[in-house]
């Protein structure tokens, strides 16, 4: 009886530990998303990693790469972002958010690449590709190209991007 009972209790300390990482995901997402604590995140999501390495859940581990991608782009560490976003894609290619996070701190980093926005904007979501025309047009703004700037900024503004409006205003009359 006591043998049962202590592999019982093993059993239940390995599926409470192996579920860990869920728990600091949903931490992190609160720190992050409401209190607006990047930097508290960034710790949360980074021992959820690692909990999570062996990849025993997928789609929770991208998100958390993304999620921590997140933080370090609100903090400005745009590089560091862009291998979280990276590492995120080699997870789960299928999710455009990550490819437009990557693409807006490609974008914020000075790097000369708009692939990931490209795919964005082929992309069958309407928020992302407004987004990703928003960021493109800052691309080519950066590149002397304002005529493509601007149509960018348009696309932008017939799907719904407000914000485009006021580069449009400034930039393209």
């Amino acid at each position: 009886m006591k043998k049962i009972f202590l592999i019982l209790i093993s059993f239940l300390a390995i599926k409470t530990y192996s579920q860990e990482y869920k728990r600091l995901y949903l931490i992190g997402i609160v720190k992050e998303g409401k209190f607006k604590v990047y930097v508290e995140s960034i710790d949360v999501f980074s021992k959820s990693i690692e909990l999570n390495s062996n990849h025993e859940d997928n789609e929770t581990l991208a998100d958390t790469y993304y999620h921590r991608g997140i933080c370090k782009e609100n903090l400005k560490y745009y590089k560091e972002a862009i291998i979280d976003f990276t590492k995120a894609i080699e997870i789960n290619d299928k999710n455009l958010d990550y490819y437009f996070h990557r693409g807006a701190a490609k974008n914020l980093a000075g790097i000369d690449d708009i692939s990931d926005l490209n795919h964005c904007i082929l992309g069958n979501r309407k928020d992302v590709k407004e987004n990703a025309y928003l960021f493109r047009g800052f691309y080519y703004l950066e590149a002397n190209q304002n005529a493509q700037a601007c149509s960018d900024w348009n696309e932008a503004l017939k799907l719904g991007n407000v914000k485009a409006k006021g580069f449009i205003e400034k930039y393209c009359n």
